[in-house]
């Protein structure tokens, strides 16, 4: 058999309602502006840190490009179209990575003023650089230096 007395509501609202000119509704109406706007910043970052990761996909894809091309087409011992393209293509990719981390930056700047957390810039200026030093060893090795 259930029990069918009636239950309690968990909370109970408040019988006095906000009018749209009192203090209080000022309060909270700017309380949600401040956390929306705060929501806005960090979908930003979010946005900013993910073009970067498309930047370095890009350059390291150049990169891996062109280190291919080198090796494979370029069989040969001497430096022929196909190893110095592939070291082309590598010193392209270093590029890519390059801008995009100057792009990553420039609006980071922008946002610098807010409290909005994102990825230490050291640690990507870190990753970015580890790249260019694997572009680096790539296009050494294509030309046997």
């Amino acid at each position: 058999m259930t029990d069918t007395t009636a239950r309690e509501p968990a909370e109970t609202p408040d019988p006095t309602p906000v009018a749209p000119g009192c203090p209080d509704a000022v309060d909270t109406q700017q309380r949600l502006a401040e956390e929306r706007t705060m929501m806005a910043l960090q979908r930003t970052v979010l946005s900013n840190e993910r073009t970067l990761n498309s930047w370095l996909r890009t350059g390291l894809a150049t990169v891996a490009a062109g280190f291919t091309i080198g090796l494979v087409l370029g069989q040969d011992d001497a430096i022929g179209p196909a190893r110095s393209f592939g070291v082309v293509l590598i010193f392209v990719g270093g590029l890519i990575c390059s801008a995009g981390l100057v792009r990553y930056r420039m609006l980071r700047k922008r946002l610098e003023p807010e409290d909005v957390s994102a990825v230490p810039m050291w640690l990507l200026e870190l990753l970015v650089g580890f790249f260019l030093v694997v572009a680096l060893v790539g296009a050494a090795i294509l030309l046997r230096v």
